[in-house]
């Protein structure tokens, strides 16, 4: 068993958000399960009778690390396998609570060596970095991201694994709980924070190159509360074909690691294209969060950076500086 605690992690915004988590939890179960029902594996899952009705937390951040953890146990879990997801109240007391969520695999599993190599993440070397995501990008790299958002949740995450005997990723986190109904005001959407931008970007069309399903989904559904327009590129050549082929995008939304051309390489393309097309505004949104990834998205000529997890005030406040009427007559 590996436990995170030493994992050095930037601040992350957390919302404070009346929810059902029990429902977030079905909801993004369902989503998986739609995705796999012709493949030979199953998700079953257990949510515990006594968790409070409801909740105060993230709703989003939380739906993002249980997505991870389940995009990497159905992509590494063997035909035949089951995949066990369970929710659990582990303590509750006055008006606080810990929530505990369990996913369980039949998968490859990892290598303990590798697991521990991950706690120590910030201290690999550049080439450990490239060696890890260039071969299990999606299985790896996932969970230093996903214990940043654990740990500003107030939560703590443990792994059991071994290779050829699968995974078992079990996170908690701490919130508020009420026994009484929440007032209305409690469950307002997180995005209605963004209203301020959202009435400049009526009509724009974002093309956003991301390999990820969940994100694509978690991307799509922000900037459509947005009134955005929305393109999904699946990897760095369908999206330079995309701005090749179509004038009416205004902005690019580039994650960097991705199958058959990078992040970075398709930018150089686009910035190698003649007219309006080469100009177009592109904005890197990545799980990487260096320095040194950062000043290789500006050598290539993208115009900011973002870093995942997704921060819905981060990118209006961005995409504002580029879409907005007054960043256009500027």
């Amino acid at each position: 068993m590996v436990s995170f605690h030493g994992f050095g992690a930037s601040p992350i915004h957390i919302e404070s958000i009346g929810f059902d988590i029990r429902e977030v939890f079905r909801n993004t179960i369902k989503l998986f399960q739609n995705r796999i029902h012709t493949s030979q594996i199953q998700i079953e899952c257990v949510v515990d009778d006594s968790i409070p009705e409801h909740v105060i937390g993230d709703p989003l951040r939380y739906r993002q690390v249980l997505a991870g953890f389940l995009s990497n146990a159905v992509k590494y879990s063997r035909a035949g396998t089951v995949i066990h997801v369970d929710l659990k109240l582990k303590k509750h007391e006055a008006e606080h609570c810990t929530i505990v969520t369990i996913v369980k695999d039949q998968g490859y599993g990892m290598d303990p060596i590798l697991v521990r190599q991950l706690v120590e993440f910030g201290k690999l070397s550049a080439s450990d970095l490239n060696f890890l995501r260039e071969n299990r990008e999606s299985k790896d790299l996932s969970v230093p991201v996903m214990h940043h958002l654990i740990r500003a949740m107030h939560g703590e995450l443990n792994i059991q694994s071994q290779a050829d005997y699968g995974s078992c990723c079990t996170f908690s986190i701490d919130l508020k709980a009420k026994l009484d109904k929440l007032d209305s005001e409690s469950f307002v959407p997180a995005i209605r924070k963004v209203s301020a931008y959202s009435n400049d970007f009526s009509g724009k069309h974002i093309l956003v190159v991301e390999d990820n399903e969940f994100n694509q989904l978690v991307i799509k559904n922000v900037l459509q509360r947005m009134k955005l327009k929305i393109t999904i590129a699946e990897n760095g050549a369908l999206g330079v074909q995309a701005v090749l082929s179509d004038p009416t995008i205004d902005l690019v939304l580039m994650d960097l690691h991705m199958p058959v051309m990078n992040g970075l390489d398709a930018t150089k393309k686009i910035r190698s294209l003649s007219g309006q097309a080469g100009k177009i505004p592109i904005v890197a949104l990545t799980a990487c969060n260096s320095q040194e990834d950062e000043d290789n998205c500006k050598r290539v000529g993208m115009n900011a950076f973002l870093s995942k997890p997704i921060d819905v005030m981060k990118i209006a406040q961005t995409l504002s500086g580029f879409l907005s009427p007054q960043a256009e007559t500027t």
